[in-house]
C-alpha cells in the first residue's frame, strides 16, 4: 500500500465546461480531498434549465451551490442555472 500522499495525487477537482456562454449547462466539479483514502472534498453544484413559454414569476430561490468541506478538502463548485423566458418577475419588479 502506497502510504505517500503527494499534492498532484489529492489537490484539485473535475473541471466541467458547457459548450457555449450564452447556454451554460453542466454541473459543478466536486472539490478535492487533502487524504487519498477519505473523501473529504464538497460535492459539486447541480444544473437547472428552465424553458419557459410566457412569464417567469421568480417568487423563490434557485440554488445550484456547491458543497462546503472542511480544512482538509476543497469545497464543491457552483453548477449552473439556465432561464429561458419572455419576461423573468422578481417579486413585484419585470427584469
Amino acid at each position: 500500500m502506497d502510504n505517500k500522499k503527494l499534492p498532484e495525487d489529492v489537490w484539485g477537482g473535475d473541471t466541467y465546461s458547457w459548450k457555449s456562454l450564452e447556454q451554460p449547462f453542466s454541473y459543478g466539479s466536486k472539490g478535492q480531498s487533502t487524504n487519498k483514502e477519505d473523501n473529504y472534498g464538497g460535492n459539486g453544484g447541480g444544473k437547472i434549465w428552465l424553458d419557459v413559454n410566457d412569464v417567469f414569476d421568480a417568487c423563490g430561490t434557485l440554488l445550484a451551490d456547491g458543497g462546503d468541506t472542511g480544512i482538509k478538502g476543497g469545497g464543491g463548485s457552483g453548477g449552473s442555472i439556465y432561464i429561458k423566458s419572455k419576461k423573468i418577475l422578481m417579486g413585484d419588479t419585470p427584469m
